[in-house]
């Protein structure tokens, strides 16, 4: 019989260990496979009664909107929004703020208990001073004294401060002299160490496999769909096709979903852009284990440490 309860005791240990596996292999996989979407929102335009609006708003979700956070500008005032499995962060401090209000009253009792105990001991302090029977002499005679003594000391220093005001001055001035030119030797010391640094064939390894990782990044970072359009021009035209020329290199990518319309007579900004997108943490992970295993990023970096020391 006691064999039996052991063995129901270990299987009931070994599922619920199953079961924190599960739910930690869950999480891991839905962290590195599951994408963190956002959709960003801004609009600037004018109504019929030719008042500006503006307003944006930008929402960040994970796990298919299990965790939502929502950022939004309207009518001059920003509102913050999170919410975790449909519930508002704003419940969860209302209830924590409800829990911290219900406190022991025994934390009361104690502190006014210590107050009698601290007037007994104040009272005490007081019979034992007066029990010695030594008078004691005001502060202010004592301050007295010693403002005294020091303007003596300064009379009889006094005699002496003309005569190495000149040395301490010169002194000063070689000391600064010096510490400057210790300055500038230590910067262009350390200008000849970064050169030497920079032109070291692993170090300029390093920062290729960084640039190349990073544009990887920046490509996955990027957002999969724009929408809408923008109307812009400047007082000055040429300054509106220099504008329209650098971002016209952006403009293929999404040409057939936003639209770019200059305005060479006036000055004005107006538009609706709608940006989507979806971040993958494996990505993330990927490409900072192929950094990670870099070895000329890890032979960069011992040498930058050392340079350092």
């Amino acid at each position: 019989m006691l064999l039996h309860i052991i063995l129901t005791i270990l299987k009931i240990l070994g599922i619920l260990k199953l079961i924190l596996l599960a739910l930690i292999l869950l999480t891991l996989f839905s962290l590195l496979f599951v994408p963190v979407t956002y959709r960003i929102r801004g609009r600037r335009e004018k109504n019929d009664e030719q008042k500006e609006i503006l307003e944006g708003s930008a929402v960040v979700c994970w796990l298919f909107g299990l965790l939502r956070v929502t950022a939004a500008y309207r009518e001059q005032n920003t509102f913050l929004t999170i919410r975790i499995l449909g519930i508002s962060a704003d419940t969860f401090r209302k209830a924590a703020r409800k829990i911290r209000r219900i406190r022991p009253f025994s934390k009361k009792k104690r502190q006014t208990g210590t107050a009698p105990a601290q007037q007994t001991q104040r009272s005490d302090d007081a019979a034992s001073h007066s029990a010695t029977g030594i008078p004691r002499r005001p502060e202010k005679d004592l301050r007295t004294e010693d403002d005294a003594r020091k303007q003596d000391e300064k009379k009889d220093s006094g005699a002496g401060v003309s005569s190495g005001f000149v040395l301490r001055f010169f002194r000063k001035i070689l000391h600064s002299v010096k510490k400057i030119w210790l300055t500038l030797k230590q910067f262009c010391d350390r200008i000849v160490q970064w050169k030497i640094f920079l032109n070291d064939e692993a170090t300029r390894e390093a920062l290729q496999c960084l640039k190349e990782n990073a544009g990887v990044l920046f490509r996955h970072v990027l957002p999969k769909s724009v929408k809408g359009y923008v109307r812009f021009g400047f007082d000055d035209p040429a300054l509106t096709g220099q504008t329209l020329g650098a971002v016209s290199m952006i403009l293929p990518l999404y040409r057939s979903k936003f639209r770019i319309i200059p305005v060479f007579e006036e000055k004005v900004l107006e538009g609706d852009i709608r940006i989507k997108g979806r971040i993958f943490g494996c990505i993330i992970l990927r490409t900072a284990w192929i950094i990670y295993r870099s070895q000329a990023v890890k032979k960069t970096i011992r040498k930058f440490q050392h340079k350092e020391a």
